[in-house]
C-alpha cells in the first residue's frame, strides 16, 4: 500500500502480485482490486480489466456496481488506448481503504 500511495507503481505491482500468488484460494479478493488499480495507473488497461473480472467473481464483495462501472471505463480506455484521469481513481481508492482521516492528514 505504501508504494502505491507514493506513486511507486512498479513496486506496488510486484507486492500485489506476490500477495496474489500467496492467495491461491482467492480468500482476499481485494488483492485483485489493488492490483487492478495499480495496473490502471501504469496504463496496463488489459491487465487491470482482467484483475477486476477476477475480483467481480467473488461473492464477498460489496462494491460490485461501482467496480462494474470501473471495469467498463477501463475496457473503453483499453480500446481507445487513452489514459483516463487516474488520480481520481487513486484518491477514491485511498479513501476507500483509509477513510477521510488519510486525506485530512494530507490537507486534501
Amino acid at each position: 500500500m505504501a508504494n502505491f500511495q507514493l506513486g511507486k507503481f512498479d513496486l506496488a505491482e510486484k507486492s500485489a502480485r506476490e500477495a496474489a500468488s500467496m492467495d491461491s484460494a482467492s480468500q482476499n479478493p481485494k488483492i485483485q482490486y489493488v492490483l487492478a488499480v495499480t495496473l490502471a495507473n501504469k496504463q496496463d488497461f488489459k491487465g487491470a480489466a482482467e484483475c477486476l473480472r477476477i475480483y467481480l467473481k467473488s461473492d464477498a464483495i460489496t462494491d460490485r456496481e461501482r467496480v462494474t462501472k470501473m471495469l467498463a471505463d477501463i475496457e473503453k480506455q483499453a480500446q481507445a488506448k487513452v489514459a483516463p484521469h487516474w488520480g481520481i481513481i487513486q484518491s477514491s481508492f485511498i479513501r476507500r481503504f483509509f477513510g477521510n482521516e488519510y486525506e485530512s492528514n494530507r490537507g486534501l
